[in-house]
């Protein structure tokens, strides 16, 4: 969804050294329980419940009690240590639109009904509560855009306090809350304050995260394929302080290899947790032999093969594909091809993007072959379905339940390794292909650009079009 509907800020982000997370999983349905693991990381509360639930998955209480009114008072955000060890300077600004809602307000099952003193330097609740008193709220204030004031908020907090240490949290809420395309009317916005800190210095000793958390979960979106995916899959980014890959350059390494691994919110709050004590006088721990906390740092390795179980990613939020190479065709009115015919009509799909994405002056077309380790995938239908959480059935159950009643949601992957040779260098090529077919229409696509398996010696890199653009200004 961002993406699509902040191409300016996108391209900005992307000029100043922010890295997006491919990887990136929620761990839960909506706002504060997919928030707290990264703001607050091991809750005593939660850690006191069992983890696994009745069918041996996550337990969602032990992420976030979600009945037992938790007080919010008591939660160690990190930067409430941060203030405590390092003196350093805080901000809460959530967007709420009217007297009930918060954060730590709603649902009210979830927590007492707010905070018994302020949780952070600058906290703007009881200026917004004082407001909508006298004020219902609506997106547009006197002509102007209102989020607009939460973004102001921020660029100005970040910028007052640039050479001291600080930590800002900022929630965007309302805008989106209903349908993701409204977020355009923020782009030149948050595009602009990002130019803006950049010119000022302001990013320069700071780890800045612009996230999501969660998708879109209700709305027309929902019905479709991948409105599914980007709610379970937000937008994770990640700009690390300018000097970090010079003063750690073992951790940025593992940082850069994580963007491509499966990662959860527990894994944020560690990286955050490590790089506070990296920048302010302490080692980071480790993470991966560390018995507290749920998350591994994204400056430790992380395993390639890393499952949603691992990552504490419950059944029904996990994107991980599952093998369906021997399941019947999801639409029965469309007959599944056999597995050659599929490849060769994934092959000439790769070949067709490499053409269209003019990567052919790099790869030699002529010279690709697959190899044997074709793969038909696709995510479970506990995702698929979209199902918050996981009711007494079996996946079977649920498929054959919805598969009639949402063809649009019929998508397969497939994933298969294809070698050849590069026409700018003498070293082989073998790169991992996804692509994907939608079953209603017979349209097949690569849906994420092919990831490089060996790397040439002077072009170490993952991406086929960075691999590409360093091998042709090699050979300028």
């Amino acid at each position: 969804m961002f993406m699509r509907h902040m191409p300016r800020t996108v391209e900005t982000m992307e000029k100043l050294g922010f890295h997006f997370l491919y990887g990136y999983t929620k761990v839960a349905d909506n706002s504060m329980v997919n928030l707290a693991p990264i703001l607050v990381g091991d809750i005593p509360e939660a850690l006191a419940k069992p983890k696994h639930d009745d069918s041996g998955d996550i337990n969602i209480n032990w992420i976030l009690p979600t009945q037992d009114k938790t007080d919010p008072t008591k939660l160690e955000f990190l930067w409430k240590v941060m203030k405590e060890k390092y003196g350093c300077e805080s901000l809460f600004n959530e967007d709420i639109s009217g007297k009930s809602l918060g954060l730590f307000n709603y649902p009210g099952h979830e927590f007492l009904p707010g905070f018994t003193e302020n949780p952070a330097d600058h906290y703007y609740r009881a200026y917004y509560l004082a407001v909508y008193e006298n004020w219902k709220y609506e997106a547009c204030k006197n002509g102007e855009q209102l989020q607009n004031e939460f973004v102001n908020i921020w660029r100005r907090f970040a910028h007052r306090y640039n050479n001291i240490c600080h930590f800002g949290f900022t929630f965007v809420t309302t805008l989106t809350h209903e349908a993701g395309f409204v977020l355009e009317v923020l782009d030149e916005k948050v595009s602009s304050h990002l130019n803006a800190l950049h010119v000022d210095g302001d990013l320069e000793n700071s780890i800045s995260v612009i996230m999501g958390d969660h998708g879109n979960r209700i709305g027309a979106i929902q019905r479709r394929y991948h409105g599914r995916i980007e709610e379970r899959m937000p937008l994770m980014a990640i700009r690390l302080p300018t000097d970090f890959a010079q003063k750690f350059p073992e951790e940025y390494r593992n940082f850069l290899d994580n963007k491509y691994k499966l990662t959860s919110n527990f894994d944020i709050h560690k990286t955050l947790h490590d790089i506070v004590h990296m920048r302010l006088g302490k080692d980071k721990t480790d993470s991966l032999n560390n018995d507290n906390g749920r998350g591994i740092s994204l400056f430790d390795a992380i395993s390639s093969t890393r499952t949603c179980y691992e990552a504490n990613i419950p059944e029904n939020f996990c994107m991980c594909m599952t093998d369906v190479s021997n399941v019947t065709s999801p639409l029965p009115n469309v007959t599944k091809k056999n597995a050659s015919e599929q490849k060769k009509d994934q092959f000439d799909t790769l070949k067709g993007w490499l053409k269209k994405e003019k990567l052919e002056e790099c790869v030699d077309i002529s010279s690709l072959e697959t190899q044997d380790d074709f793969k038909e995938m696709a995510i479970n239908p506990y995702a698929r379905y979209g199902l918050r959480t996981k009711s007494n059935v079996t996946q079977n159950e649920i498929a054959l339940k919805h598969q009639e009643k949402n063809p649009n949601l019929q998508y397969n992957s497939f994933e298969f390794t294809v070698v050849g040779s590069y026409l700018t260098s003498e070293e082989p090529l073998s790169m991992l292909v996804r692509t994907e077919i939608y079953f209603e229409r017979n349209i097949s696509s690569v849906v994420f650009e092919p990831m490089i398996r060996e790397s040439p010696a002077k072009c170490q890199f993952v991406s086929i079009f960075d691999v590409c653009k360093c091998l042709l200004n090699n050979n300028l």
